[in-house]
């Protein structure tokens, strides 16, 4: 089955209703109607009027003119066409509206042979196979259009896009969020082998397997299959402690701290992993009693709106329809749907404050970034859905959460190994000293310890000893003296205490291949926040030691170049990420303003394309136009405009420039940059950028940039060549300019100042 997540239409077409007049009110005509024949009061139409022109002269035509109606919400569609089948009987009638490309669609599919029955409703084309009774969902996209030259195909009941160019499906599969899951091909002939029947899913976690079988009989068509998976198991609740820093008192805790007995640890112990064991605990005894601390359970799959009203309004709804079930009394059953109907009231009421705050925290001036990207990712279920999937141990497929566990350790720790023995090290290379000197010992002095303490970002997590940076920041005074003696013996000893070496490891994606594959997960190891301070304190040390001999390199650009030349792979990998974003903002455009929309387009979307945008600008016009592809569909997301809008319309509307146009802003900024020496050394001088002037007058272009000689195109629009063009076009005011960004930005800015109001989809109070 292929679902392809693209808006639908909130239009219907109105047969039937006669025309007396040529000035009518359709408005009020189509709201009597949903009124007294359907029973629909509350329906809100942005838009009603009748098809083609009215003619005096002809009676018929005029009676016969349908009515378009456009809602403003979907939600409201839905009911009117719910609701149709009340106007059976009379001469009225109401139908989804189609396109041209989607009509012809419905027509195919009702005269293909093998299709029994073919129908639209509510958006979507439902197809019934004639020897099997299951029905089939088609979205109404523009499949020919999408598809070029493409043919419908029917398998056991299964209906799949078949074409002949491999190009379209796959370019409209990353558009939309999608995977085709076959690669080999599906049909052979005594000449060719083409792949045919493919296999589009928005989950691959579903799919535990997948391929082609060999044909049937004498057939030259292979059948594609998949197995779903669809036994999701319930995560396990858990426990935790959780410590109000608010509501601590750190006064009494600094006191408590001052006189915690942490030197006797020296007088009773030897072994620095004792010493730093009884540190920590004296620390966690002294916290435990002066912050407040509970332990609360953790719910993988609460919502975000839950409450404790709602959970006991729930376990209230279950022991009413237990008892129910138990008694089969009308009383009981009655006490069950009050309490269904209050559980639905309090679900509905705390969504609705949910969406009323998240909106209303968008729109605050003042907020902050961690704020947003918080608010964003909450929204958008970045962090709605951090589950391992089934994992693949050879042939079994792992669900326990322990042993996935227990898979993942195995396989991180076997990425490195290293003997309990100097004997069992790795020969290294013979290594070629660059200097006599030697870092013979490292001291930890006290003002560092207490500044790194008081640097302690609160926000970060802490590892698996449990000593908050909330602690180390706001107890700095009481702590820098006892973990500067604990470091300094730590670091004449030679021994690293073990309480440090170990870590709070979380899986993480790396957001390429099958999820299901345990090499396709990086570990993120979440180490004491203590032990990040004596890491500090070493790697101070190191650094100022290979400054002060003139070790450390400034060639670090981080920029790696093929052979190729050509940005054609890198251009379609950013803009299937982008898409996949696009199609998270997509799901969500109902429930945020306009505005927010917009942010969220330029926070997560055009970042992506920004990056390294001043090297890439030399791609291809095909490359380029799917890069403004991107920004065209966030355009349309974001104003609710059909999809035939102009691209000119749509970014005056929103107040963008077209990404080239943005991408030249990069570029003659960063080569602003490199003439005021704001760049490493290793990029100033790499060119001589500037004529020398050798007239006694001055010239008309005096400040213009010598321009570089080239052979090759691929050369001759490359970043500094490109650049050097552009830069010599520009007025002598913006050349001489103290911040050529801000005067290209008001510039382009003055360009857009007109905006074009186009027709949307979303709520006037988006606006």
């Amino acid at each position: 089955m292929i679902l392809l997540n693209i808006p639908e239409k909130n239009t219907v077409r109105i047969f039937g209703i006669v025309q007396t007049e040529e000035k009518e009110n359709t408005h009020e005509i189509v709201q009597k109607l949903f009124k007294e024949k359907l029973s629909l009061d509350n329906i809100d139409i942005e838009i009603a009027h009748r098809i083609g022109p009215f003619k005096d002269s002809d009676q018929n035509v005029n009676n016969r003119r349908p009515i378009i109606c456009k809602m403003l919400r979907r939600t409201d569609k839905m009911k009117v066409i719910a609701f149709r089948r009340k106007l059976r009987g009379l001469k009225v009638s109401i139908s989804d509206e189609l396109t041209k490309l989607n009509f012809e669609l419905l027509k195919s599919l009702q005269e293909h042979e093998l299709i029994d029955q073919a129908w639209s409703y509510n958006g979507k084309i439902f197809a019934k196979h004639k020897n099997n009774d299951i029905k089939r969902i088609f979205d109404i996209a523009d499949v020919k259009r999408v598809f070029g030259t493409s043919t419908t195909g029917v398998f056991h009941g299964l209906i799949v896009i078949a074409t002949a160019s491999s190009v379209y499906p796959f370019n409209l599969a990353h558009r939309y969020g999608l995977s085709q899951l076959i690669n080999e091909p599906t049909r052979y002939t005594d000449s060719s082998a083409t792949l045919l029947d493919l296999i589009f899913t928005d989950n691959e976690r579903c799919v535990s397997n997948f391929g082609v079988s060999p044909p049937l009989l004498n057939l030259d068509n292979c059948i594609s299959f998949c197995k779903l998976s669809l036994k999701v198991k319930k995560p396990r609740a858990f426990q935790r402690r959780v410590w109000d820093y608010k509501s601590a008192d750190f006064n009494s805790l600094n006191t408590a701290l001052y006189n915690a007995p942490f030197d006797s640890a020296y007088e009773i112990f030897d072994d620095v992993n004792d010493i730093a064991s009884y540190t920590i605990d004296l620390i966690t005894s002294a916290c435990s009693e002066f912050i407040p601390n509970k332990i609360v359970t953790i719910r993988h799959k609460d919502k975000p709106w839950m409450s404790n009203e709602v959970r006991r309004a729930i376990r209230k709804r279950d022991r009413c329809f237990k008892k129910y079930q138990r008694t089969r009394r009308d009383e009981d059953k009655l006490y069950h749907i009050v309490a269904r109907r209050e559980v639905n009231r309090l679900k509905r009421d705390a969504k609705q404050r949910y969406e009323i705050n998240i909106i209303r925290s968008f729109s605050r001036e003042n907020l902050n970034p961690r704020k947003f990207w918080s608010l964003s990712k909450s929204v958008l279920g970045y962090n709605s859905d951090r589950a391992i999937p089934p994992l693949k141990d050879n042939m079994n497929l792992i669900s326990d959460d322990l042993e996935k566990a227990e898979l993942l350790n195995c396989y991180f720790s076997a990425q490195m190994h290293l003997g309990q023995h100097e004997n069992d090290l790795p020969a290294l290379p013979p290594i070629s000293f660059l200097t006599v000197e030697r870092l013979q010992d490292i001291v930890a002095v006290e003002s560092d310890v207490l500044k790194h303490l008081r640097q302690s970002n609160p926000r970060k997590s802490c590892g698996p000893d449990g000593i908050s940076n909330h602690i180390l920041k706001y107890c700095a005074q009481s702590l820098y003296k006892p973990l500067t003696r604990l470091f300094n013996f730590s670091l004449r000893s030679g021994v690293y205490p073990s309480l440090w070496k170990v870590s709070n490891v979380c899986p993480v994606y790396k957001n390429k291949g099958d999820k299901n594959i345990i090499s396709n997960y990086r570990p993120i190891a979440l180490l004491s926040s203590v032990s990040k301070i004596l890491e500090k304190i070493i790697y101070k040390a190191i650094y100022e030691f290979c400054e002060f001999h003139d070790l450390l390199i400034t060639e670090n650009s981080g920029l790696i170049l093929n052979d190729k030349l050509s940005w054609t792979d890198h251009i379609a990998d950013i803009c299937k990420k982008c898409h996949s974003k696009l199609n998270t903002i997509l799901r969500m455009r109902h429930l945020l303003p306009r505005l927010c929309i917009e942010k969220l387009y330029k926070a997560f979307v055009r970042s992506l394309l920004d990056y390294a945008d001043v090297i890439y600008d030399n791609c291809s016009s095909a490359d380029s136009a799917n890069i403004e592809h991107v920004q065209r569909r966030a355009c349309i997301i974001s104003t609710g405009a059909i999809r035939v809008t102009k691209h000119v319309t749509l970014l005056k509307e929103v107040g963008l420039e077209l990404l080239k146009t943005r991408r030249k802003v990069h570029r003659l900024t960063y080569l602003y940059k490199i003439k005021k020496h704001l760049v490493p050394d290793y990029l100033r001088n790499f060119h001589p950028l500037f004529h020398h002037n050798t007239e006694n007058f001055n010239l008309r272009r005096h400040a213009n940039l010598i321009p570089i000689r080239s052979r090759t195109v691929a050369y001759y629009n490359s970043f500094l060549l490109a650049t050097i063009r552009d830069w010599n076009s520009l007025s002598a005011e913006l050349m001489s300019a103290t911040s050529l960004a801000k005067e290209l930005a008001v510039k382009m800015k003055r360009k857009t100042t007109t905006r074009i109001i186009v027709m949307i989809w979303h709520k006037t109070d988006h606006f």
